[in-house]
């Protein structure tokens, strides 16, 4: 039944029952059979029937949609019984490839290469761009040997063949660059020390960084650290600086100190006070406590002040040691002074020709 059949159909429904000849006429306009000519009725429940299929065909459908999109549970182990292919909500398993060489695999083993043949005692490897993330898989056990390789030791480049090998032979082979960096083992703190701490061996741990990331000041040598405070916050795993420590403070501005002076005959001491602070080794300007005289001394302990040569007198007070009598050496008598003699010959004796 087309579309212009359902239309005549129901138009007929304008048409009125009283007038059966104007009925007849109509359906065999529109072409309707001989069964829909003597009853309309016939072909409206028809179409209802229709309709009403489609209508369960539909809602068959999105049941059937509906369950199984469900979260797993007794409907989907239902599904899964009655069905081969793995139902939503079913965690499927996939023999997928679970041993993999890496970018890091293979950085590792060029870092190796490069310590090996004494390029670098530490080297930081990159691969160039454009490698894969994962160089090579495979369902079973996998190794990787570095072979050919080749640097530019002034554009820290480098190139190799990457030969991957399982159960001592080679699968393939693998042609790989990248660039390095040397790598420096620096001291750092383990702990966050501020100024008025002291650093000890203990709070010392060894990191290694890449060349590109130190300055020309920066700590090497853990010993150059052990003794010496922060001059400010110093916050851990990181390269410190020469400019961010120092001695640790032993004398206090205000505080007072011993101060000390002495040389191959004398020694003097005094009482004083520091004007500033001072760790050990630096120079500070301390006050003569019975003089009044603010002189310059160098930190050598806790509360001891060298004073220099050139401001040795921290104690005028005190009395001035006498200076050693050493006899003048004795003028010793002239001697008379001998003149030359000379013989003459005797008038008996005659010369000799």
């Amino acid at each position: 039944m087309n579309m212009s059949t359902i239309s005549a159909a129901s138009s007929l429904r304008g048409f009125s029952r009283s007038n059966p000849a104007s009925e007849a006429q109509a359906t065999h306009r529109a072409g309707l059979p001989r069964f829909a000519r003597n009853d309309g009725v016939l072909v409206e429940s028809a179409l209802h029937v229709f309709c009403a299929v489609l209508i369960l065909l539909a809602l068959f459908i999105s049941t059937s949609a509906h369950a199984a999109w469900q979260t797993p549970g007794t409907p989907t182990d239902t599904i899964s019984t009655n069905s081969a292919l793995p139902a939503p909500g079913i965690t499927a398993t996939i023999n997928n490839a679970y041993f993999r060489i890496t970018q890091e695999d293979v950085a590792k083993a060029v870092a190796e290469q490069l310590q090996l043949q004494a390029v670098e005692k530490k080297a930081e490897v990159a691969l160039a761009s454009g490698t894969p993330g994962i160089l090579y898989s495979a369902d079973h056990p996998l190794k990787i040997v570095i072979h050919s390789l080749q640097i530019d030791a002034s554009a820290k480049r480098w190139q190799a063949q990457a030969y991957i090998i399982a159960n001592g032979a080679t699968e393939t082979v693998k042609p790989i660059s990248g660039t390095y960096m040397a790598l420096i083992d620096v001291p750092v703190v383990s702990r966050q020390l501020g100024h008025n701490d002291v650093i000890e061996a203990k709070d010392l741990i060894t990191k290694s960084f890449p060349e590109r990331q130190l300055r020309k000041d920066t700590i090497t040598d853990a010993k150059q650290l052990i003794g010496q405070s922060p001059r400010s916050m110093i916050t851990p795993d990181r390269p410190i600086r020469q400019a961010e420590v120092s001695s640790p403070v032993l004398i206090k501005k205000g505080e007072p100190v011993q101060m000390t002076y002495s040389n191959p005959y004398m020694s003097l001491k005094v009482t004083g006070t520091a004007l500033q602070d001072g760790a050990r080794g630096d120079l500070i300007r301390i006050k003569n406590d019975k003089s009044e005289k603010a002189v310059t001394g160098r930190v050598s302990g806790n509360g001891i002040v060298e004073v220099n040569a050139n401001e040795a007198t921290i104690a005028p007070s005190a009395p001035a040691p006498a200076p050693v009598q050493t006899p003048a050496p004795t003028a010793a008598a002239p001697q008379p002074i001998q003149q030359p003699t000379t013989t003459t010959p005797s008038p008996t004796q005659t010369p000799v020709h």
